[in-house]
């Protein structure tokens, strides 16, 4: 997992901490199936986590919560 924007944006995305876990997986290059082998779950179980990813990001596809989980929120972005 990302460490530091991942708490930052798990909390304005209102993503649980599952979720953000699962979406840096994806993110990582998981299938649903390898997620649902490393966190000793159902693959019905990551296909919700998603769902609910998908629809927190508002976005409809893996890469496109991909990007919006690696880019963040402009909030979250440190001053340059």
């Amino acid at each position: 997992m990302q460490s530091g924007s991942s708490s930052a944006y798990r909390g304005l995305a209102g993503l649980t901490s599952r979720e953000a876990e699962v979406l840096s997986m994806i993110a990582d290059g998981h299938s649903n199936a390898g997620i649902a082998a490393q966190l000793y779950l159902a693959d019905k179980t990551v296909k919700n986590h998603i769902t609910k990813i998908y629809a927190k990001l508002g976005v409809a596809s893996r890469s496109d919560a991909v990007s919006r989980w690696r880019s963040g929120p402009v909030a979250d972005r440190p001053a340059g």
